[in-house]
C-alpha cells in the first residue's frame, strides 16, 4: 500500500523545513515547491493527498494555485493554507475556494500537526461521500426497497424471509446513518435513483431465487 503524499508549497525554505520537521514522524511521502507553478507540476504528477500552501509567492500565488486545482469535499485531496499575511477577506476567499484549514504564521508544531490530521480526516470523509454517491448511483437503496416489497410474493420459508428482511433493514440503517453523518458535516450526497436498473433487478432476483424453499432445517 502506497504512503499518503503531502505537498508543501512555500517560497521560503525555512518554512518548508519547519513543516517537514513537524511532520517527520508521519509515515508519508513529502514533496516541496517554492511557488504555485512548480506546485502545479508536482500536483499533476503526484496527486498528493494533502497540500500545505502559502499564499504570498512569486510566479504563481497560492490563490492562483487554488483556482487551478479547485479543491472540494470529495476531490481526493485537502488543502491547508498557512500564511502570515492573509487578510480576513483573503481567508474567507480561501475557504470559499475549498480549503479545509487556515493556519496563521508563525505557527507551532502542534498547530500544523493538528491541521494535517484534520485534513486527513476530512479526506476520509470525502472518500465516504464518494462511496455514498456510487451506492446511490448503483440503485442499491432502491434495490433494498424493491427486494423488501417483493419478498411477500416469493415462495421462500419464513426463516429466510426474516433473514433477508433483517439484512435489508440493517443495510438501510447503516447507509442512512452514514448519510446523516455526512450531511451534519456540511456535505451533500445525491438522492438515490428511484428506478432500479433492469439488469440489477434480474441479478438480485436471481440471487433471491437461490434461497432455500419449503423446508426449514431439521433434516
Amino acid at each position: 500500500m502506497s504512503k499518503p503524499k503531502i505537498l508543501i508549497v512555500d517560497d521560503e525554505k525555512p518554512n518548508r523545513d519547519i513543516v517537514l520537521l513537524a511532520l517527520e514522524t508521519m509515515n508519508c511521502d513529502f514533496f516541496e515547491a517554492e511557488n504555485g507553478q512548480q506546485a502545479m507540476e508536482i500536483f499533476n504528477a503526484q496527486r498528493p493527498d494533502i497540500v500545505i500552501l502559502d499564499l504570498r509567492m512569486p510566479i504563481m500565488t497560492g490563490v492562483e494555485f487554488l483556482e487551478h486545482i479547485e479543491p472540494r469535499s470529495n476531490a481526493g485531496f485537502q488543502v491547508v493554507v498557512m500564511s502570515g499575511h492573509g487578510t480576513e477577506e483573503e481567508i474567507e476567499q480561501c475557504f470559499a475556494m475549498g480549503i479545509c484549514v487556515y493556519v496563521r504564521k508563525p505557527f507551532s508544531i502542534a498547530e500544523i500537526i493538528g491541521a494535517v490530521n484534520t485534513a486527513f480526516n476530512l479526506n476520509r470523509l470525502g472518500n465516504t461521500l464518494s462511496t455514498l454517491e456510487k451506492i446511490a448511483e448503483s440503485g442499491l437503496l432502491g434495490a433494498c426497497e424493491h427486494i423488501d416489497q417483493t419478498m411477500a410474493g416469493l415462495k421462500v420459508d419464513p426463516i429466510s424471509v426474516k433473514a433477508v428482511r433483517t439484512a435489508i433493514k440493517d443495510m438501510r440503517d447503516t447507509i442512512g446513518s452514514v448519510v446523516d453523518i455526512v450531511h451534519s458535516a456540511g456535505y451533500s450526497a445525491p438522492k438515490p435513483k428511484e428506478d432500479l436498473d433492469p439488469q440489477k433487478e434480474r441479478e438480485l432476483l436471481a440471487e433471491l431465487a437461490k434461497l432455500p424453499t419449503g423446508k426449514t432445517g431439521g433434516e
